[in-house]
């Protein structure tokens, strides 16, 4: 068995999940007059990790707030509908997936949309099989040992202890400037794939910086926790 573990990231690191969750929030926001845009989008999701309140307080729309969670739930009902054809896997994420389960390697994986979504996601492109331990943004756990379960260093830590992994033989593998920053406040390593949405991200917390998944060896990962 391996000395160490992995930790996904699902949303733009296995799948590209940005224009399907973008197009079912930008459906339901059109319905209450917000013009929403790709870039606001990655600006405030992909990039900075931030809620759906925070950027309706951002844009002066407080009178939605009441309403955060219906919109929320249209928006799951959306993306849910439409995830066959708007959802993609990243290149070379199954075989990483095969090559790391044949050295057994065990991967966790993180997100902070809902386990119900995680698990469509995962089923639509077949990556299902894969993952035994996810932490997901609904997860609950004890918040006075491992912290916020809305922060990504949270999850990591509570998704560290379910894999019987410590914080330094841990590798996390993500694409965005949010991804790092949980990681590295987490204890662990980390492994930057950027992507379309994410090339401009601040990547300078990262261990070392791929331009795919289909460019990392077991080797690579290996020297990072020696």
């Amino acid at each position: 068995m391996s000395t160490f573990n992995v930790i996904f990231d699902l949303n733009g690191t296995l799948v590209d999940t940005e224009s399907a969750y973008f197009l079912a929030y930008k459906d339901v926001l059109k319905q209450h007059g917000v013009d929403f845009t790709m870039q606001e989008f990655t600006d405030n999701w992909s990039t900075k990790g931030k809620k759906l309140n925070d950027y309706l307080e951002n844009i002066g729309r407080q009178d939605l707030l009441p309403q955060e969670k219906a919109i929320l739930k249209e928006k799951d009902d959306i993306f849910q509908k439409t995830i066959n054809e708007r959802v993609k896997i990243m290149d070379g994420a199954t075989e990483i997936l095969i090559m790391m389960q044949k050295k057994g390697i065990l991967p966790g994986l993180d997100s902070s949309t809902t386990r119900e979504n995680i698990g469509h996601i995962l089923y639509a492109v077949r990556l299902e099989s894969f993952f035994r331990v996810i932490s997901a943004g609904d997860t609950l756990f004890d918040e006075t040992k491992y912290g916020d379960r809305k922060k990504k260093e949270s999850r990591l830590r509570y998704l560290a202890d379910q894999m019987q992994s410590s914080p330094e033989h841990t590798i996390v593998i993500g694409d965005a400037e949010k991804d790092l920053s949980g990681a590295k406040k987490a204890g662990m390593k980390v492994v930057a794939i950027p992507n379309q949405y994410t090339q401009n991200n601040d990547f300078s917390l990262a261990d070392c910086q791929f331009s795919s998944l289909r460019d990392i060896s077991i080797t690579d990962l290996e020297i990072l926790v020696q």
